[in-house]
């Protein structure tokens, strides 16, 4: 009996170890399991976020390239205005060493002004005085005549010169009375003008001749005036002469004038 008890005693001690043997082993197998579940739940954790990192770090070493992108084209920008600022300091040099140029020259350029001006005033003075004296001694030089034709009925053959015998006006003396012909004293140009009218009412026509070549000619008619310009030479010769026949009024209705228009 005592076996027994022993025995009793001996198989729930040894179920008692396994029991205990059994609640370890599950304790254990539960830490282990609860372990690797954890291990595993860390695991899964650090690849989730060694992901998350490598994506973080790869964008911001992809923002750094930026920048340092960035920041060398700023440097580069920076240069180029550095030295775009660099020239534009030398042009503005330039410029106003230029613009103080400028202003010498434009002063001497004033000075030259006022100086041709006070010269021309001064040139002005001497060609009024020139003028002047030129005029005072074309004066002199100067050939004008008016005559008219006095007595009446005198009858003219054909190209017989007409000499009008009463006279105004002979300035320069180059018209002679006594035969009716202008002598041209300079070389120039004159202008001359002639009247003659029918005694008898009969038509009749008059020439203006120069050294015996005919220059102009009046119309066929009781009363006509004919004016012309002649250039002329020194001595060469104008009268006026009656083509055909007939005979003039006098009383100074007949007239024969003329003067230097340049020369």
């Amino acid at each position: 009996m005592f076996h027994n008890v022993i025995r009793t005693i001996e198989t729930h001690t040894c179920r008692g170890i396994l029991y205990f043997d059994m609640a370890y082993l599950f304790v254990f197998v539960t830490v282990l399991v609860t372990a690797g579940a954890s291990n595993f739940s860390t695991s899964l954790w650090t690849q989730n976020q060694a992901h998350s990192l490598n994506q973080f770090f790869g964008k911001l070493g992809q923002d750094v390239a930026k920048i340092q992108a960035r920041t060398s084209l700023f440097e580069e920008v920076q240069e180029q205005i550095e030295s775009q600022t660099k020239k534009l300091s030398k042009l503005i040099s330039v410029l106003m060493t230029e613009n103080k140029r400028y202003k010498e020259t434009g002063d001497v350029i004033n000075k030259t002004i006022t100086r041709l001006l006070i010269e021309n005033e001064t040139l002005k003075s001497r060609i009024i005085t020139l003028e002047n004296n030129q005029n005072s001694s074309n004066t002199s030089r100067f050939c004008s005549f008016y005559c008219t034709l006095t007595a009446g009925g005198i009858h003219y053959n054909d190209k017989e010169i007409i000499r009008f015998d009463n006279i105004d006006d002979n300035t320069g003396h180059c018209y002679n009375g006594g035969n009716g012909v202008f002598t041209s004293a300079y070389s120039g140009l004159n202008f001359f003008s002639w009247t003659v009218q029918s005694h008898e009412n009969t038509p009749l026509q008059s020439e203006l001749v120069k050294n015996g070549r005919i220059v102009a000619s009046s119309v066929l008619s009781v009363s006509s005036s004919t004016s012309c310009v002649v250039s002329m030479d020194i001595g060469d010769r104008v009268w006026v002469r009656i083509n055909g026949m007939g005979n003039l009024k006098g009383n100074k209705q007949s007239s024969f004038t003329g003067f230097t228009i340049n020369r």
